[in-house]
């Protein structure tokens, strides 16, 4: 998902994170924003591409 919540406010973004998190799936998100609180609550993954290197943030 590319952005997929960059136009909605806090609270339908959290309700589209938790939709996702339900999902029996891994699911890639692209975001410029991404709270440290929903990184821990639906422990994600947070990764970062820096000089086209994938990095475990």
């Amino acid at each position: 998902m590319d952005e997929g919540t960059s136009a909605l406010d806090k609270e339908n973004s959290e309700n589209i994170r938790n939709i996702l998190a339900n999902l029996n799936s891994t699911v890639i998100e692209v975001a410029h924003h991404f709270s440290e609180e929903a990184i821990q609550k639906h422990k994600v993954k947070h990764l970062s591409l820096s000089e086209q290197t994938l990095l475990e943030v």
